[in-house]
């Protein structure tokens, strides 16, 4: 299965939407002294936590977001593609020290970068998703803690009935 593994933000100003992420959500952009257009790449959070790093570039296509996803094998996945109706937009070629890249279409329109790693690069660990915690044991029942006794008053003796007056014949 190919995974997504980096993505490209597209710009007519990237330098400064570089800052604006920078400023905005804390990535870290390193701009790459490479030719072509402008390139930084970003690191949006530490190694140690789960997400893919990416960058942003000039604009170079009318799509905003491009995903790239790592395959085994750039010739294998290529005719797959096209077999699924895909089409090869831009490439492939060779970035050193990156791999084999590409640009292709799906039958939706939307492009996507295919990426072959170069042979013998490690590949880094995947982060497994942690389990979920399982719930704790329920400790046992405690026994409610004893309320100190509390004195009643001694019941008061109701008062003594006083004898109902004999009702008086009403006179008409």
């Amino acid at each position: 299965m190919a995974r997504v593994i980096h993505f490209e933000v597209l710009s007519d100003n990237p330098e400064a939407l570089a800052r604006f992420y920078q400023e905005a959500l804390g990535w870290k952009p390193s701009k790459m002294d490479m030719p072509g257009p402008a390139y930084w790449l970003v690191a949006t959070g530490p190694e140690s936590e789960a997400g893919i790093n990416g960058a942003i570039m000039g604009r170079m296509f009318g799509q905003s977001v491009i995903n790239t996803i790592e395959v085994p094998s750039f010739e294998k996945v290529q005719a797959k593609i096209v077999a699924a109706g895909g089409k090869l937009l831009n490439g492939p070629h060779e970035i050193p020290n990156v791999g084999r890249h590409a640009y292709f279409v799906d039958t939706s329109g939307n492009m996507f970068g295919v990426l072959q790693p170069p042979k013998g690069r490690p590949r880094p660990p995947a982060t497994a998703a942690k389990p979920a915690a399982k719930p704790a044991a329920k400790a046992p029942a405690r026994k409610a803690a004893a309320k100190p006794a509390v004195k009643k008053a001694p019941a008061k003796k109701p008062a003594p009935k006083k004898p109902a007056a004999k009702a008086k014949p009403k006179k008409r």
